[in-house]
């Protein structure tokens, strides 16, 4: 299952329009409840979800990272 707060950023993003970020997380998030999903039916063991909920997780704090870039970018005019 994915995680609430990471649906309600990526909620409230879209409320301030920032297109890109929101997309990245919604996908992130799609990526968790699908990579839970196997690992519930196990298709997948501990080491491989692991190693992918890492990946998506770097997705996502990447996400983040591009809002701070902009709020930065925004902040300096």
């Amino acid at each position: 299952m994915a995680d609430p707060q990471l649906l309600e950023a990526t909620a409230t993003m879209d409320l301030i329009q920032q297109a890109d970020a929101p997309a990245a997380l919604r996908s992130a998030a799609d990526e968790m409840r699908n990579l839970t999903g196997q690992f519930e039916r196990g298709d997948i063991n501990g080491e491989e979800f692991a190693a992918k909920l890492a990946e998506i997780q770097n997705e996502a704090e990447a996400a983040f990272a591009s809002l701070s870039d902009r709020d930065s970018t925004a902040s300096d005019r």
